[in-house]
């Protein structure tokens, strides 16, 4: 396989080149070949951080939505999920074509939409794949389209999705139709959400359905057709009558067998490979042409993952996980599960060949093989491939004469000297790929070789002529770019050079003192400072700028040289290109910068003035005036995708999620002409505002890997890493970056990644720990705004181990930092923590008030995210005080904004706090319908951990309405999702919850199990609220046991947490359990004062059933 492939995103189509995961650093990429393609599908679930309204139905203050990953990093209690999608196309009672009502949204998949639909010409029920617009204008995409059409039809099985019809909605309005196709309607799971939810199979039950997978497979090489996708996510089973039929969909990958007619164009040549990178046959990866094998190879996949729970090969990402297959032999499946029967594991391992002739010749004969009658052949043995076709065997020939049988000496000499080499590559990449992709970071790290880092402050204005301002960030974007785009220079971004000099008082200077040189170079990293003046001048001929640049050496603290050059107004690009090669040649850098850097400049001065002014403004904490300016400069040079980015940034600032992933995409969609590094750079942006944190991971280890050098991107990676999920590979990253080249190891940015990782997996120790280092570092070194984050940091941390003044303090500190930097959302965001912390003391007034000090900081920026947060935690103390009226209104609010701002985890959040408001009302039915829409988003998101809680939640109020086996299963699949993605602070309420149900089963021991477990996760997570609740539960089961005084002293406990966190409503429930602990030991005075406190809490809350029982 050649050393460079494509990587092309299953999405949104984009393809980029990578080089291969174990190809030597030596390997040359043929000139002329193609490289080939490999189609960007995610290996597992990706995740992704979003910072939540609420994270269950108790629902606690959270800090606001919507800020960059980069400057506020994710907390302990964000949750990871693959990516925001945007409401279905079609609503339900929706007509298409004038004949299909739309009953349900079902899935969202890489071609389209899938919908549960009337058919009112046959009076049935049908399934409905739609065709994204986006999709429809892909030639190459329909065309797969309408294969699947001409190949499913060819397919007739049981064990096969039927295939209807296929037509054309044109919408009323004339807006663009949408192309769909109609199938037989399935009802029942994938096997791949079985397998998530009940883990691995016995063999018992995994026999009937592999028989099944392997008779439609069958089917369709019989007539010709290889899937080339077969996985658990396309086996739909079926349930029918008590009984379960395995259905195999999809057939939008499947190709003829070479050797028949084909009847329109092939999508995939030689060199192409499409498909599921966990599932792909050897010869796939490889390019080679696709037979019934490859449905064999993945077969065997299948098989395994049935009976493990696991798949054979994983890599880190994508790519490495197709090409593992050809670097390693696949591990028995009995190293997962020791008792597995011999023919099972055999039949396995021979689907598992890498070589399709010694795989099984059809489907069946391994479904045969499984069977303890019929024992697989040993997979060690080779198996006959059979004929392509009949033919007559050649005569036998007499023996060669010796000129070619010392051909044939030589030839065979040649063959094994060849096989050598190959072996030995292969050991060689082999090796490679053993060591573990944090290894090969820190090897990384330790090895590199420091490009000469460059930082351009901007420019002193000597005419002051009115509307020259913006000349001072302009010329520097653009010089900035000019001196970027052969890669052998690190230029340091823009922001950073920003934030410097907000903490360093530098106004435009055209010359630095060697003192102030050393601190920038501590604050930056830069090796060199260009700085200078500009001055215009009118005259006949229009306006001329003069540029007068002074290169200052950072580490010597002198001038090392002086530039100048003059140009008419209209032709400042070409002013910016003769300066950057004067500083290139002064900088020992000479190569011609080429046509990238002028890809990224704007198309006219105008565009340039607005971009300039629109940056300057968003670095100065201004996002809502850099709003207006950026849209004008997209308006007036519609086609940079520069300044697309700098909008994207700017509405994901103020909120609007929707809008900022428009803004990145065409982003995205216009960056194939800049430079590689600024081109990655956009396109890992725009993977963060669809929440894609599988892929921004690889596209930032990506850029580090190519440009090792840059701390930014290491930052970025390690922050990717911890949204995702993946916090202690971000802790790795972070270790890996402090084996930098001074200055950068010693950055206190390090540390707040770390601090942010630690938070992410519950170790609030090592937060705090990082936190305070982040800061002592930044006070040293004169960053205030870093020690403001490490601040607000050490407080979340602070917070979470129970101790509360000093949390307060940490918060307060960060605060007066921010405001005397003039960055107000930092206020605001310090304010909701404190509050916070208030709110967990009890202190509900005070964390009130400042919850309202941060909703208006974030109304008059203009930041609806914000806004949305801080309603929300109103909200909360609304609801904490027992007033669900204004706490309910205040959730419908701030689902209101989320879908304004087209933030669909947002409304999911926001839609289960209102659910939380009628479940307390014991409006059980309709909080069962919200909490029922919670969960149908979090799957179309993909969002595991979103799925987890809205299970739990949603096993809340079946629990309440009587059904305790749903319930009990709701809490079962939450809580074996949440310990499969080590959510442990939600892995606590999924305890208590099916501690609870549990416990109404009478399954005593157990129960009692599940609430000592949720304590202890409690005692090491610091969440106190969730502790009282475990408290209460182990109050009960004591009780049913009849041990009353040990049950007294736990809800005695409880009710002692409850009233110091200011929980009324929950307090209330503890002191009715004491009232009727007190009843059954005969104390019937002091049961009726609880309850009758109980009671009236109860009611001014509106929790009627409770109140009632009371």
């Amino acid at each position: 396989m050649p050393a460079r492939v494509r990587i092309q995103c299953f999405s949104c189509k984009t393809s980029f080149g990578v080089r291969r995961p174990g190809a030597p650093a030596g390997e040359p990429t043929l000139a002329g070949a193609p490289a080939p393609t490999l189609v960007g599908m995610p290996v597992s679930a990706s995740a992704q951080t979003v910072v939540p309204i609420s994270s269950s139905v108790a629902d606690h203050p959270t800090t606001p939505m919507g800020r960059s990953i980069l400057s506020d990093l994710p907390s302990a209690g964000s949750r990871p999920a693959i990516r925001r999608e945007t409401a279905p196309t079609f609503a339900p009672g929706e007509m298409l074509a004038q004949r299909y009502r739309v009953l349900r949204f079902i899935a969202r998949g890489g071609m389209g939409e899938v919908y549960e639909v009337e058919d009112l010409e046959l009076r049935e029920r049908v399934a409905l794949k739609t065709v994204r617009p986006e999709v429809a204008q892909d030639e190459i995409a329909i065309e797969r389209f309408r294969r699947e059409i001409q190949l499913a039809r060819r397919v007739t099985h049981p064990n096969v999705c039927r295939l209807f019809d296929v037509s054309h909605h044109r919408p009323d309005g004339g807006g663009p139709g949408v192309i769909f196709l109609t199938m037989e309607l399935l009802s029942g799971e994938t096997l791949a959400e079985r397998l998530r939810r009940t883990g691995r199979m016995l063999p018992d039950e995994t026999l009937p359905l592999i028989r099944q997978i392997a008779d439609a497979l069958h089917a369709a090489h019989q007539v010709g057709v290889v899937h080339r996708d077969l996985k658990p996510g396309n086996v739909v089973l079926a349930e029918s009558r008590g009984t379960v039929r395995a259905v195999v969909t999809d057939f939008g990958l499947a190709r003829r067998e070479r050797g028949e007619e084909a009847e329109g164009p092939t999508l995939t040549g030689a060199t192409g490979v499409v498909g599921t990178p966990a599932y792909l046959a050897p010869e796939q990866v490889e390019g080679k042409e696709s037979t019934p094998a490859v449905d064999i190879y993945a077969l065997g996949i299948v098989l395994f993952e049935m009976l493990t729970g696991k798949v054979p090969f994983l890599g880190d990402n994508a790519l490495s996980t197709a090409v593992k297959r050809l670097q390693e032999a696949p591990p028995s499946p009995r190293v997962h599960v020791p008792g597995l029967a011999v023919q099972w594991e055999t039949a396995i391992l021979r689907c598992l060949e890498r070589d399709p002739a010694r795989r099984f010749a059809t489907a069946p004969e391994l479904a045969e093989a499984l069977l303890p009658s019929k024992p697989a052949t040993a997979s060690a043995r080779p198996v006959e491939a059979p004929a392509a076709s009949p033919r007559l065997a050649p005569p036998a020939s007499a023996a060669p004469p010796p000129r070619r049988q010392r051909l044939k000496v030589a030839l065979l000499a040649a063959l094994v000297l060849t096989s050598i080499g190959v072996g030995s590559f292969r050991f060689l990449q082999w090796r490679e790929r053993r060591v573990a992709p944090q290894q090969r970071l820190a090897q990384l790290t330790e090895r590199v070789t420091p490009r000469r880092s460059v930082a351009v402050l901007g420019f002193k204005n000597l005419s002051g002529s009115p509307g020259t301002e913006w000349l001072s960030t302009g010329l520097a974007e653009m010089l900035a770019t000019e001196l970027g785009s052969g890669g052998k220079l690190r230029i340091v971004p823009g922001e950073n050079v920003a934030r410097a000099k907000i903490e360093l008082g530098l106004g435009e200077n055209d010359s630095l003192e060697p003192e102030t040189l050393a601190r920038l170079r501590t604050l930056l990293g830069t090796d060199a400072v260009i700085l200078g003046s500009y001055a215009t001048v009118e005259g006949p001929a229009g306006r001329t700028v003069r540029l007068d640049l002074r290169l200052q050496d950072a580490t010597r603290g002198d001038t090392t040289a002086r530039v100048a050059e003059s140009t008419h107004e209209a032709q400042l690009f070409d002013l910016v290109s003769r300066v950057g090669a004067k500083l290139r040649h002064e900088l020992g850098v000479d190569e011609a910068s080429g046509t990238a850097p002028r890809a990224a400049l704007a198309a006219n001065p105008e565009a340039a003035r607005l971009y300039a002014e629109g940056i300057q403004k968003l670095r100065l904490f201004d996002p809502d005036g850099a709003r207006d300016l950026l849209l004008q400069a997209v308006a007036a040079d519609p086609d940079n995708a520069l300044v697309h980015s700098g909008l994207s940034t700017t509405w994901a600032a103020l909120g609007f999620d929707g809008k900022a992933r428009d803004e990145a995409k065409a982003a995205l969609d216009l960056a194939q002409a800049l430079p590689e590094e600024e081109k990655l750079l956009i396109q890992g942006r725009y993977f963060e505002t669809i929440q894609d944190w599988e892929q921004a991971v690889e596209i930032y280890f990506n850029l580090f890997s190519l440009f090792p050098d840059n701390l930014d991107h290491g930052l970025r990676l390690a922050a990717a890493q911890t949204a995702g999920g993946r916090a202690e590979e971000a802790l790795s990253t972070a270790d890996a970056l402090r084996a930098l080249p001074s200055p950068a190891d010693q950055d206190p940015r390090i540390d707040l990644a770390e601090a942010a990782a630690a938070g992410a997996r519950a170790d609030f120790k090592r937060q705090e720990a990082a936190a305070a280092r982040a800061a002592e570092r930044g006070t040293t070194q004169g960053a205030p705004l870093l020690v403001a984050q490490a601040r607000l940091l050490e407080c979340r941390a602070l917070r979470n181990l129970g101790q509360a003044d000093k949390a307060l303090a940490a918060c307060d500190a960060g605060r007066d930092l921010y405001e005397k930097a003039g960055n107000r959302s930092g206020v605001a965001e310090a304010l909701t923590h404190a509050a916070n912390v208030l709110f967990d003391r009890g202190d509900l007034p005070a964390a009130d008030s400042r919850y309202r000090l941060a909703l208006a900081t974030y109304q008059e920026l203009g930041n609806r995210g914000g806004e949305a947060g801080a309603l929300n935690n109103i909200a909360v103390v609304l609801k904490s005080r027992g007033d669900l009226d204004q706490a309910q209104q205040l959730y419908e609010q701030v689902l209101a904004i989320c879908r304004e701002i087209g933030s669909r985890s947002g409304e999911a959040f926001a839609l289960n706090n209102v659910a939380g408001v009628l479940l307390r009302r014991g409006d059980l039915a309709k909080a069962e319908e919200l909490f029922t829409q919670t969960l149908t988003i979090r799957r179309e998101q993909g969002d595991r951990s979103g799925e987890a809680y809205a299970l739990d939640n949603l096993g809340v109020a079946l629990r309440k309405r009587g059904d305790l086996a749903a319930a009990r299963a709701r809490h079962e699949e939450s809580l074996r999702i949440r310990r499969e993605i080590g959510q442990k602070i939600g892995e606590v309420a999924s305890l208590n919850n099916l501690g609870t149900v549990l416990l109404e089963q009478g399954e005593l021991a157990v129960a009692q199990k599940n609430f000592q477990e949720s304590l202890e996760l409690c005692n090491q997570t610091g969440a106190r609220s969730a502790s009282a609740y475990a408290l209460f539960g182990l109050g009960e089961v004591l009780a049913r046991r009849g041990d009353l005084a040990g049950a007294k002293k736990q809800h005695e406990a409880a009710l002692q947490r409850r009233e110091a966190l200011g929980e009324k409503g929950t307090a209330a429930e503890s002191r009715l359990a004491l009232a009727a602990l007190q009843l059954d030991a005969g104390h019937a005075q002091d049961a009726e004062r609880l309850a009758l406190a109980a009671a009236d809490e109860l009611a001014r809350q509106g929790s009627t059933d409770t109140q009632a029982l009371a």
